[in-house]
C-alpha cells in the first residue's frame, strides 16, 4: 500500500484547496461579520488543531496537518487579520517548542564525537549553500544576492526536529542517531549568523563595489504601496495606480465588500486599517506610501497617527472629510490629501454653468480657478485655525476676493447667442 500514501497527501492538499475555497472562507467571512476578535482568532485555532487531529487520525503527522491548516488560511484574504490576531500565540509556542527542544538535545556528544559532528555540520551545510546557490544562479540573480540566499538557507530548519522525532517514534531510526542529528541540526542553525557576519564584513564590501563599477544606472524598481480601504473611493484611487502598473496591497474591513470585488478578480484581505499589529503584518514598514482611503473621519485620523507615529519614513496619502479634517491631517504631518467631495462638487459646479448658458472651456477655467483659490485658502487658513475670529475674516474676505476674480471673468465666458444666466445679489 506504499503507493497509496503519496495519493493520499496530494488528495489531501487539493481537498484543502477546495475547502480553503468553498468552506472556510464562508466561515471566515460570517465570523468576521460579528465584529467579535475573540471568535476570529478562536476559528482560526481550532482549523489549525483540527486540521492536525485529523491527520493524526487517518495516521499522518499531526504537523502535516496543521501545515494544511496554515494553507487553508493562508490562501483566504482573512490572512493578514488572522497573523496579528495570531502574533502573541505564534512567538509563544515557537519559544515553548525551542525550549523543550534544546532541553531534549544531549550536548554531550559535542565532546565524545567532535570530529564526526563537526564533519556532518560543514558536510550538511557546504553541500546546501552549494545547491542553493546553483538554484539562485538559475535565476541570474547577483553574485552577491546568490550568496546571500545560500547563506540564509544553509542551516537546517526547525521542522528538521519534527521529522526526526517523527522519524523515532516510527523507528525509523534509533535514539542514539536521533540524539546525535538533533545536535548537528542545533550546530547548523548557529552557524548562519556568523557565516552572515563574516559575509558582511568580509564578502559583501567587495562585491558591492564591483556590482557598483558594472552596473552604475540600476533602474529604479516600483515602489510598493499599501491601499487602506476599498470602497468606492478607494477603488478609483487604485484603479488608477493600476493602470500605470503599480503594485498595492489592498485591505478592507468589510467581509461583504471583499466577496464583493473578489468576484470580479480583485484580491482584498481582510483586516483592521487602524490596528498597529495589522499594519506591520502588511509590511507598511516596507513600504514607500500607504494611501488612507477609508470612511470616517475618526478613523482616518486614527490610523494617519498610527503610520506617523510608528512609520515617520512612509509618504502617507489620506482622504479627507472636509476642510476642518484636511487641518487635522495636515497637523499630523500629511502632505497629500483630497477631500471626498470637493473635486465633484467643482466639477458638477463647471457643468452646472455649462447648462445656464457658459461656454464649456470658461466653465473649466472658472472651476479651475476656483479650486486654485479654495486650496490656497485651506494653505492660508491653517495657521490660524484656533482663532474663530481671525479664521472668519479670513475666510470672508477670500470669499470676496473670489467673487470680484469670478465676476471680473462672467462677461467674457457667456456666449452671445445664449441670454446670461439670472444672478441672485
Amino acid at each position: 500500500m506504499d503507493w497509496i500514501t503519496p495519493l493520499i497527501i496530494i488528495g489531501a492538499f487539493v481537498g484543502a484547496v477546495l475547502a480553503g475555497r468553498f468552506l472556510v472562507r464562508p466561515v471566515l467571512r460570517f465570523v468576521a461579520l460579528t465584529g467579535v476578535r475573540e471568535a476570529f482568532t478562536a476559528l482560526g485555532l481550532a482549523i489549525v488543531f483540527g486540521a492536525a487531529l485529523l491527520a493524526q487520525f487517518e495516521g499522518f503527522s499531526p504537523a502535516l496537518g496543521a501545515f494544511i491548516g496554515g494553507v487553508l488560511l493562508a490562501d483566504s484574504e482573512y490572512r493578514h487579520e488572522l497573523e496579528s490576531n495570531l502574533e502573541p500565540f505564534k512567538g509563544l509556542l515557537l519559544g515553548l517548542f525551542f525550549i523543550s527542544v534544546g532541553m531534549s538535545i544531549a550536548f554531550d556528544i559535542l565532546w565524545s564525537e567532535p570530529l564526526r559532528l563537526l564533519a556532518l555540520v560543514l558536510g550538511f551545510v557546504g553541500i546546501k549553500i552549494a545547491v542553493l546557490f546553483v538554484l539562485a544562479s538559475l535565476f541570474r540573480m547577483h553574485l552577491a544576492d546568490r550568496l546571500l540566499v545560500a547563506i540564509l538557507l544553509s542551516q537546517a530548519g526547525e521542522f528538521a526536529f519534527v521529522i526526526l522525532q517523527f522519524a523515532q517514534n516510527n523507528s525509523a531510526i534509533g535514539a542514539d542517531d536521533h540524539a546525535f542529528l538533533a545536535v548537528a541540526i542545533a550546530l547548523s542553525m548557529a552557524t548562519t549568523p556568523l557565516l552572515l557576519l563574516a559575509f558582511d564584513r568580509l564578502i559583501a564590501p567587495r562585491l558591492d563595489a564591483r556590482r557598483k563599477g558594472e552596473r552604475p544606472n540600476d533602474p529604479i524598481e516600483h515602489r510598493r504601496i499599501v491601499v487602506l480601504g476599498y470602497g468606492r473611493f478607494g477603488q478609483i484611487v487604485t484603479r488608477m495606480l493600476r493602470s500605470q502598473g503599480f503594485d498595492m496591497t489592498l485591505i478592507d474591513d468589510d467581509p461583504a465588500q471583499i466577496e464583493l470585488v473578489r468576484k470580479f478578480g480583485v484580491k482584498v484581505f481582510y483586516g483592521d486599517g487602524s490596528r498597529l499589529d495589522l499594519l506591520h503584518a502588511a509590511g507598511v514598514g516596507q513600504a514607500e506610501l500607504v494611501v488612507i482611503a477609508v470612511g470616517g473621519r475618526d478613523r482616518i485620523l486614527d490610523i494617519a497617527r498610527n503610520l506617523r507615529k510608528h512609520f515617520p519614513s512612509v509618504t502617507v496619502a489620506a482622504r479627507a472629510v472636509d476642510r476642518g479634517h484636511a487641518h487635522e491631517l495636515m497637523a499630523m504631518g500629511v502632505e497629500i490629501f483630497e477631500r471626498e467631495t470637493f473635486l465633484s462638487a467643482i466639477s458638477l459646479g463647471a457643468k452646472v454653468l455649462t447648462q445656464l448658458g457658459v461656454a464649456p472651456n470658461d466653465a473649466m477655467h472658472m472651476a479651475q480657478a476656483f479650486e486654485r483659490h479654495d486650496n490656497e485658502l485651506l494653505h492660508d487658513s491653517f495657521a490660524v485655525r484656533h482663532d474663530e475670529d481671525a479664521y472668519i475674516g479670513m475666510v470672508r474676505n477670500s470669499m470676496d476676493l473670489l467673487n470680484e476674480a469670478m465676476s471680473g471673468d462672467t462677461p467674457s465666458a457667456i456666449p452671445v447667442d445664449k441670454p446670461a444666466p439670472k444672478r441672485t445679489e
